[in-house]
Order: structure tokens, then C-alpha cells, then sequence
């Protein structure tokens, strides 16, 4: 952001065709999640809403949409924001089972049974947002779902609101881009053929030069220049030489 509000994004591929490009906003506030009448999170999910904090003690009560306490699935999606470099230990406490991803790494997989108390630990950077997903499952019983943080500077709590973020899709986004190659890069064209071996007196000889990009993608593409050069024997050039060139 150079304090106009416009922020410029930079990218490189490495292959043609199309590709889609979604663009995000970050919302301070929460996560959001998505609530599901079952533990597969299969079809579209009964709720969402956006969460403040993972700090849930439902006990027998509804989860889901009023109605639903048993056999139910949450995915809570969005961001942490590190409020300062350190290796944090999260500490879970759920009923029933429980897995989270952190930047998509699966750092705690407990999912099919009860997490009491839970550990793992994470490095982060000041000021640095980390993409998170948990994936939360209730089968019967007593329902629960709390997670805290700690580092030596930082005593344990509930992750709090104002480092947790959610995602809105920006107005317009997703767009599809055809990637496409601009032109070919000499160092990894082709040359072949059996012209490029041997040659008879009064016959065409011919070989093929394919462009390439500097990726190495073949190219279709009509205005890449090439020289070729002949010279005759004992390395002198020749004016003994004709040739055509045509583009396929």
C-alpha cells in the first residue's frame, strides 16, 4: 500500500491455458464457520456465521441451525494474525474430535475422538497472517470446542478476537485469465530434422525449428525471427545455396 488504498500483487506461471483468480479481504473479528447436519461435511453446510472466538461449551444444546446437537460437523476458515515473532503452543479442549491446518499443514489430527487438553506449537512472525482451517465433529453427548494459545511473553488464553480474521470474496472476483506464451526464448527452441544431417544435389533438404518459451512450453506463436546460415566446404559461404521458409 503505497497510502493510496492500492495494493499491487505480482505473479509468474510456469505453464499455458487458463487459470481462475479469486481475490479475498481479510475482516478482523472472527472466523467463519461453516455448521453442517453431519460429521462428513458433506453438501452445503445448514449455517455459517462468523465466530468470534473458538470458545464454545454447547453441553447437550443445539449446534446446528436451532435443532441439531448430535452427529454434527463445524470448519471454521480464515486467518491469525501473530501479534509478535515466537514459537506459541495452542492447547485444544474438545468433545468430541478435532483437526486443524495451519498455512494447509496438519498440525493436530485428533479428529475421531475426544481432545482433552491437546498440545502442538507453531513458530510465527509479528505482524504475519497465518491461513487456518479446524475442522470440529460432535458426534453424542456433551459438546464442546475451545482453543488457546501461550508463548513465554504471553500468558494462556482464548485466542482472541482482534487476531482472528475472516475472508470476503472482493466484488467481481473470480476472474479467468488465459495464460499464454509471448514468444519463443532462443536458448530453448529445436532444431530437427534429417536436413540437419544430410542433403542431395537438386533435392530439398528441410528441418523444423520449434519455438519454445522460457519455460520450455512449445509455442504456437508466428513472430519469433530466426537466421539460418550455410556455408560451404572448408567452412567458406556459398552463394550455391537457395531456400524457403514456411511457417506451420
Amino acid at each position: 500500500d503505497g497510502n493510496d488504498g492500492q495494493y499491487t500483487y505480482s505473479f509468474s506461471l510456469i505453464a499455458k491455458g487458463w487459470i481462475t483468480i479469486r481475490v479475498f479481504g481479510l475482516t478482523k473479528g472472527g472466523l467463519r464457520g461453516e455448521y453442517f447436519d453431519n460429521v462428513l461435511f458433506q453438501n452445503a453446510p445448514s449455517s455459517t456465521q462468523i465466530d468470534e472466538t473458538i470458545n464454545f461449551n454447547w453441553g447437550t444444546s443445539p449446534i446446528v441451525g436451532g435443532a441439531l446437537s448430535n452427529h454434527v460437523g463445524v470448519r471454521w476458515k480464515g486467518a491469525l494474525l501473530c501479534p509478535g515473532t515466537e514459537t506459541y503452543t495452542f492447547t485444544v479442549s474438545t468433545d468430541d474430535g478435532i483437526k486443524i491446518y495451519i498455512r494447509n499443514e496438519l498440525v493436530l489430527d485428533h479428529l475421531d475422538s475426544v481432545c482433552n487438553d491437546c498440545t502442538f506449537t507453531y513458530s510465527m512472525t509479528d505482524g504475519k497472517y497465518y491461513d487456518i482451517e479446524i475442522l470440529y465433529v460432535q458426534n453424542e453427548g456433551e459438546a464442546r470446542a475451545k482453543i488457546y494459545w501461550e508463548n513465554t511473553g504471553l500468558p494462556k488464553q482464548i485466542i482472541p478476537k482482534d487476531n482472528l480474521f475472516y475472508y470476503e470474496i472482493v466484488p467481481n472476483s473470480p476472474y479467468d485469465v488465459e495464460v499464454k506464451s509471448e514468444k519463443g526464448y532462443a536458448p530453448n527452441c529445436e532444431a530437427t530434422g534429417d536436413g540437419l544431417s544430410k542433403a542431395y544435389v537438386g533435392i530439398d533438404a528441410t528441418f523444423t525449428i520449434q519455438s519454445k518459451d522460457v519455460v520450455n512450453n512449445a509455442i504456437a506463436y508466428n513472430g519469433d525471427v530466426y537466421t539460418v546460415t550455410l556455408t560451404g566446404p572448408g567452412a567458406t559461404t556459398t552463394g550455391d545455396v537457395t531456400g524457403t521458409v514456411t511457417y506451420d
